[in-house]
C-alpha cells in the first residue's frame, strides 16, 4: 500500500511539472516575440542586444549584437527614452527596494509600447531599426536555457519526492524534500524569466520573481535544517527551526519591503544558513565519531553540499550583495545546485542516505521515459518545422505506437514483479538440506537460498534476536526471517539487487521455505537416530554373539594355527565394531606404518618409495577401508605379480591429498570371467567413500605392467 502511495505521489508532482510546462509554453506563445535577448545597462540607461534569433524581427530590422539601444519609438511618434532597468530580469539585479520599484515602473512603460505593434529601436547614435513583434511565436523559438532550467526541476522533484516518499518517515526527509521543491520552483520561476526577451508584463514578473525568492528560501533554510538533523539531531533546542522561522520573516520583509537590509536587501537572506551550516557539519562530523557509517555519510553530504554551494557563493550570490557582476550566471548557479541533488541521490546509493536504497530509480525511469516522449516530439516539430495543430496527432503517434509498447516491455523486462512458487524449489530444498547434518551449514545454505531466491541486495546481518515468523521491515527495505536454528534471525536488504520492495508476498514465501527446511532437518534427525540405533544393535549382537564365540575357539582352538585364525579374525571383528561406533581417530602416517609392517611380513621383496609426507587423519571407517585396499593390493600382487616387481609408492600433492601407487610386472593375467574384477570395483567404492579416486593401467599385448594410483582428499569427506 505504502508503494502505491508513492507512485501516486510521484505521478502528482510530474503532473504538476507538466502543468507548469504547459503554463509557460502558453505564456510565451501568447506574448509579442522580437527575436532578441538583451542585457540590463543601467549605467549607460541603455539595454545592449546580446543575441539575435535568424530570421527574427530584429535581425530583420538590421540590429546586430552589441548594439546600445537607448530610446523606442512608437508608430504614432512618441519617444520612450531607456533606463537600462527594462532588461532586469531577477531579484539580484536589484540592490534595494526603490530600485525594484523602479524597474516594475519602467518595465510597464516598455510592456506597453510591445504590445502597441510596430515599433522602432534607436540606438546610442541616433540610428532607427523597425521591429515588428511576433504575436505566434513558434515551440522551437524557446531557448535552451528555459528547456535546461525545466529539466533539471523535473530531476530535483523527482530525486527529493523519491526520498521522501520511499525513505523511512522522519523530520530530515521532510525538510529534505521542502528544499528540494523549492529549487524546482526557484528553477521553474527561473524558466519563465528567461523567456522574457527584454520584458514580461510587470505583474507576472513581480509575481514570478517573489514566488522564486519563496523558492530559493526554501531551498536554503529547509537544507540548513537537514544538516541540523541528519544522521542525528545535534541538539534539542530547535536552533534550525528558528532560523526556518526567520528566513521567512525575511521573506515577508522582501515581499512587503518593511525594512531594507544593508548591501543588497534580497540576496543577504539567502546568505544567512551557510556559516550555520558550517557549524552544524563541524558538530555532526564530531558527534559521529566510532560510527564510520554516519561519519562516512556525514562526509559524503556535506563535501556535496559545500563543493557546490561554495561555487554558487563565491562566484555568484557574494558578487551580487557586493553589486558587482557575478562571474556564473542564474542559469549555471541553478546547474550547480540541481547538482546538489544528484550527489544526494548517489549518497543514497552509495552510503544509503535516509536509509533508501536505488528502488525509487524505478520510478524515475518510468518518469524520464514519458519525458522522452516530450523531446522527441520537441525535436520532431523542430526539424520538419510542424505548427501546433500538426504536432499534436504526432504526439499522440509517438505515445501510442512507439513510446508506451517500448515502455511497457522494457519496465517489464527490468523490473518484472514475478511471482515466488514454494512447490517450483521442493527439489533444490531436498537437494541441498537432506545430507547436511552440521547445523551451521544448515544456516549458511539456508541464508544463501534466500538471497539467491529473493535476489536480495546484501545480508545486512545475522542477529541473535528470535521470531516465529518473517516480518517486512522499513516500509519493504528489509525483510527479517528465522534462522533454521532458533534463537536468531538474519535482515535481507533489498529484493531484486535493490530495485523492488519485499511485500506479504516473500514474507509467506520465506515462512514456507524456513518450515520446509525445518521438516527435512527433523527428518534427517529421526533417520540419524534410527540409523544409530540400528548401529548400536548391530554392534552389541557382533560383540556379544560373534565375539564370544570366536573368543571360544581362541581358546579351544586344536592347533596354533586354528588359534592364530581365530585371532585374526576377531581383529577384524573389533575393527568393524570400531567403524560402526565411529569412536576412533587415527593419523595417516601411524597407519601405514602398520601396514607397511602387514605388507612385508607377506612380500618380504616389496619396494617401498616416500617421495613427500603425506598427513590426515583416518575415522575408523577410513582407515578399514584403506587397510582392505592395501590387502586386495597385496594379494593380487601375491597372485599374479612377477616376484620382486612390486613397488609402492607414497607421496603428496601441493594441495597435500594422499596419493598411493601401485606397480608391478604381471606374471599371469587374472581370469575375468570367474572373478568380474570384482577386487578392483571394490577398491574403487572403497576410495570413493573416502572422497578419493582411482586410476588403473591394465597390462596389454604390448606391456606387461599393472599399476594403480589411488589419490585421496587432503580433508575428510563429510
Amino acid at each position: 500500500m505504502a508503494y502505491n502511495r508513492g507512485y501516486a505521489f510521484l505521478i502528482a508532482s510530474v503532473f504538476a511539472w507538466l502543468l507548469t510546462l504547459v503554463l509557460l509554453v502558453q505564456t510565451f506563445l501568447v506574448s509579442p516575440y522580437i527575436g532578441g535577448v538583451f542585457q540590463a545597462n543601467v549605467g549607460a540607461g541603455s539595454i545592449v542586444l546580446l543575441q539575435s534569433v535568424p530570421d527574427g524581427p530584429i535581425e530583420a530590422s538590421g540590429l546586430v549584437p552589441g548594439t546600445q539601444v537607448v530610446a523606442v519609438a512608437t508608430a504614432d511618434g512618441r519617444r520612450l527614452d531607456l533606463t537600462g532597468r527594462e532588461a532586469i530580469l531577477g531579484r539580484h539585479e536589484t540592490a534595494n527596494f526603490s530600485i525594484y520599484n523602479q524597474t516594475l515602473n519602467d518595465k510597464e512603460r516598455f510592456w506597453d509600447v510591445l504590445n502597441e505593434g510596430p515599433f522602432d529601436l534607436i540606438d546610442e547614435y541616433g540610428r532607427a531599426y523597425p521591429v515588428t513583434p511576433i504575436q505566434s511565436p513558434k515551440l522551437t523559438d524557446i531557448d535552451f536555457e528555459t528547456l535546461l532550467k525545466m529539466i533539471l526541476a523535473l530531476v530535483v522533484i523527482m530525486v527529493a519526492v523519491g526520498i521522501w516518499v520511499f525513505a523511512p518517515p522522519s523530520y530530515a526527509v521532510t525538510m529534505l524534500a521542502i528544499s528540494g521543491l523549492g529549487l524546482s520552483v526557484n528553477m521553474i520561476c527561473g524558466a519563465f524569466l528567461a523567456l522574457s526577451e527584454v520584458t514580461i508584463a510587470p505583474g507576472i514578473f513581480h509575481g514570478v520573481i517573489s514566488l522564486a525568492s519563496w523558492g530559493g528560501a526554501s531551498f536554503s533554510f529547509a537544507l540548513l535544517t537537514v544538516i541540523w538533523h541528519f544522521p542525528r539531531r545535534i541538539t534539542r533546542v530547535p536552533v534550525a527551526e528558528i532560523l526556518f522561522c526567520i528566513g521567512i520573516l525575511l521573506q515577508l520583509n522582501i515581499m512587503f519591503q518593511w525594512q531594507e537590509l544593508p548591501l543588497n536587501s534580497f540576496e543577504i537572506a539567502h546568505l544567512l544558513p551557510a556559516p550555520v551550516a558550517v557549524f552544524a557539519s563541524a558538530v555532526q562530523w564530531f558527534n559521529t565519531r566510532g560510527r564510520p557509517v554516519e561519519r562516512a555519510s556525514v562526509i559524503w553530504f556535506s563535501l556535496t553540499i559545500y563543493g557546490l554551494v561554495t561555487l554558487v557563493l563565491v562566484l555568484y550570490s557574494i558578487p551580487v550583495v557586493f553589486d558587482t557582476p557575478p562571474i556564473l550566471g542564474p542559469a549555471m548557479a541553478n546547474v550547480l545546485l540541481a547538482l546538489i541533488f544528484f550527489g544526494i541521490a548517489l549518497g543514497t546509493l552509495r552510503y544509503r542516505l535516509f536509509d533508501v536504497h536505488w528502488i525509487w530509480l524505478r520510478v524515475l525511469v518510468w518518469v524520464f521515459a514519458g519525458f522522452l516522449v516530450l523531446a522527441v516530439d520537441l525535436a520532431l516539430a523542430y526539424l520538419l518545422n510542424l505548427n501546433q495543430l500538426q504536432i499534436l496527432p504526432l504526439a499522440l503517434l509517438v505515445a501510442g505506437w512507439v513510446y508506451f509498447p517500448i515502455r511497457n516491455r522494457m519496465i517489464e523486462w527490468l523490473f518484472g514483479d514475478k511471482v515466488i512458487q514454494v512447490s517450483d524449489h521442493i527439489p533444490e530444498l531436498l537437494e541441498r538440506f537432506s545430507s547436511v547434518r552440521n547445523q551451521d551449514e544448515i544456516d549458511g545454505r539456508f541464508v544463501s537460498f534466500l538471497q539467491q531466491i529473493f535476489k536480495a541486495q546484501e545480508v545486512a546481518s545475522i542477529d541473535p534476536i528470535a521470531l516465529e515468523q518473517s516480518k517486512v521491515e522499513n516500509h519493504g527495505l528489509f525483510l527479517r526471517v528465522p534462522m533454521v536454528t532458533k534463537g536468531r534471525s538474519m535482515k535481507l536488504v533489498g529484493k531484486a539487487n535493490g530495485r523492488q520492495l519485499f511485500s506479504g508476498a516473500e514474507k509467506k514465501a520465506a515462512d514456507s521455505f524456513l518450515r520446509l527446511v525445518r521438516s527435512i532437518q527433523d527428518g534427517n534427525h529421526r533417520e540419524i537416530q534410527r540409523l544409530d540405533e540400528e548401529r548400536r544393535r548391530i554392534t552389541r549382537d557382533l560383540h556379544d554373539d560373534v565375539g564370544g564365540k570366536l573368543l571360544t575357539m581362541i581358546y579351544q582352538a586344536p592347533n596354533e594355527k586354528s588359534a592364530e585364525q581365530a585371532q585374526e579374525a576377531l581383529q577384524a571383528l573389533k575393527e568393524t565394531v570400531a567403524v560402526l561406533e565411529d569412536a576412533q581417530e587415527t593419523k595417516f602416517e601411524n597407519a601405514w606404518a602398520v601396514l607397511y609392517e602387514e605388507m612385508s611380513e607377506v612380500l618380504p621383496n616389496i619396494q617401498f618409495v616416500n617421495e613427500h609426507a603425506a598427513h590426515r587423519v583416518l575415522s575408523s571407517r577410513e582407515y578399514v577401508n584403506l587397510k582392505r585396499i592395501v590387502q586386495e593390493l597385496t594379494s593380487n600382487a601375491m597372485k599374479y605379480a612377477v616376484p620382486g616387481s612390486l613397488v609402492v609408492t607414497t607421496g603428496s600433492t601441493d594441495n597435500d591429498d594422499i596419493v598411493l601407487r601401485f606397480q608391478n610386472d604381471v606374471a599371469k593375467r587374472p581370469d575375468t570371467s570367474l572373478s568380474g574384477m570384482r577386487g578392483l570395483t571394490n577398491i574403487k567404492s572403497r576410495a570413493s567413500e573416502m572422497g578419493g579416486t582411482v586410476e588403473i593401467v591394465m597390462p596389454s599385448e604390448e606391456r606387461s605392467e599393472f599399476a594403480i594410483k589411488i589419490t585421496l582428499p587432503a580433508e575428510p569427506t563429510p
